[in-house]
């Protein structure tokens, strides 16, 4: 019978880590999937899914930052307290509902959230040894599991508060927690605060300064994001022929293993897009005569996550003892195929919402279950890859890059969500929007086997 033995083989270090991600996991997962339900008060839909996207996509563009400083002038303790202090700032600003200030408040939580992700990621990779790659696989597995528990209140305090519009009740809750994260990291770590990490709080307001006027000019945005992707592009084609021999089908491996991830993360974040505004204007679901508010149901993702690391964990496990190559793809494979059948089943419940058929609880429960199977899959994966197959020097670069495919696929979720559903969030429109999405990832699932089976004597990957 499989025991979690490898819990108590875990570095002291991974065990304050999960216990901080419980916090940040109620407020970055809550307020994602619930903020578009709270824009809709002060913005049209087409701008409010614009909106998500450009914070869905800061999440991750800001890790590039976070990784640099906690590389080279930080340690990763001080880049997580500075990410908490700033969090801590845009809650309070969001609390005090003033229309011209309620996006600045928005993007100090996502520009706070971002800045730590990377110090956080390096902090716990490198704690590992490069042999120890089970060891390791259930070290970020753990991490994932453990933000998500935290993940399954967020999206229930929100929604519940939000159903009530008690919107400065949430919000003053969400710093409470931020405050209280910031202490207890400072507290076991004995960190101090420098007149560097000062000096870092202020060129944070200035960076949130100057993506508030970029968002209040949206094709501006676009054309930036444009850019930096090109370049982005043009960058890694030289960097890849720059390698060494050795490293070049690494680093290709690992763009690939990015590259996947961007696409799931298009269909994934979806959480926080299509899916809120869709089960508040199509769905009336009632368990024993009360109404589930729509921004709740976002809390079974970050659950099917948990229930799906220890259901997974023996299959996990075994793949973690074979080759890097077949552990990844299959993973992969495997993660992309679960979200591609989850939003076959929301393309169902939205036909039998557009044919006034009711629709039971059980069906979005269990689309949601295998998205959450799929991110257990591919999220810590990807992590796990850089960490142990890319030199030390070189660990921080590549988290940056992945960091930025999945803000892509943050962007690109919003402007998809954005021109399928624009303004009148007609059941049809879901059917095709969700359809899409379905068909993309089995689209997805078939290149990957394919890809498997031409390179799989080619990656000699140990």
């Amino acid at each position: 019978m499989f025991k979690l033995k490898h819990w108590s083989d875990q570095p002291k270090e991974l065990k304050i880590i999960c216990f901080l991600q419980i916090f940040i996991g109620a407020n970055l997962f809550g307020f994602l999937s619930t903020f578009i339900l709270f824009l809709l008060k002060y913005t049209t839909l087409s701008d409010g899914y614009s909106i998500f996207g450009i914070l869905a996509a800061m999440t991750c563009i800001v890790p590039l930052l976070g990784g640099v400083l906690a590389d080279k002038y930080f340690s990763p303790v001080q880049i997580i307290v500075i990410s908490f202090l700033l969090q801590v700032l845009g809650f309070l600003l969001l609390a005090l509902l003033i229309p011209n200030v309620i996006i600045i408040g928005a993007l100090l939580v996502v520009i706070g959230i971002g800045l730590g992700r990377s110090a956080i990621t390096k902090w716990l990779g490198g704690f590992y040894t490069k042999d120890q790659k089970v060891l390791r696989d259930h070290g970020f597995q753990y991490n994932y599991a453990f933000l998500n528990f935290g993940a399954i209140l967020g999206p229930i305090f929100y929604g519940l508060l939000f159903s009530s519009d008690l919107y400065q009740v949430a919000f003053f809750i969400s710093m409470t927690l931020m405050i209280m994260n910031t202490l207890l990291i400072i507290y076991l770590t004995h960190t101090k605060m420098t007149l560097k990490m000062v000096w870092l709080l202020m060129v944070g307001f200035a960076l949130v300064g100057c993506m508030d006027m970029l968002i209040h000019h949206y094709a501006l945005f676009e054309l930036l994001v444009l850019v930096i992707t090109g370049m982005t592009v043009i960058w890694l084609i030289y960097y890849v022929v720059s390698q060494p021999q050795q490293l070049k089908g690494i680093v290709i491996f690992i763009l690939l293993l990015s590259f996947i991830s961007f696409l799931f993360f298009i269909v994934e974040y979806q959480f926080g897009a299509l899916l809120p505004i869709f089960i508040k204007n199509c769905t009336q679901i009632v368990v024993y005569g009360w109404k589930i508010p729509a921004g709740s149901y976002a809390a079974l993702l970050p659950l099917s996550i948990v229930i799906g690391a220890v259901i997974l964990l023996p299959l996990t496990t075994r793949l973690s003892q074979q080759g890097y190559f077949k552990n990844y793809m299959i993973k992969s494979g495997l993660g992309m195929l679960f979200a591609g059948l989850s939003f076959f089943i929301f393309t169902w419940v939205a036909h039998m919402s557009g044919a006034n058929i009711g629709v039971s609880a059980l069906l979005i429960l269990l689309a949601y279950f295998l998205l959450g199977l799929g991110e257990i899959l591919i999220g810590p994966m990807v992590f796990s890859a850089i960490t142990a197959l890319i030199p030390k020097l070189q660990i921080i670069v590549f988290i940056g890059i992945l960091y930025l495919f999945i803000a892509l696929g943050g962007f690109v979720s919003g402007a998809f969500a954005k021109y399928m559903v624009p303004a009148h969030s007609f059941a049809m429109e879901y059917i095709q929007a969700f359809s899409i999405l379905g068909l993309a990832c089995l689209g997805c699932v078939l290149i990957i086997t394919l890809l498997y089976f031409l390179f799989k004597n080619r990656f000699n990957l140990k």
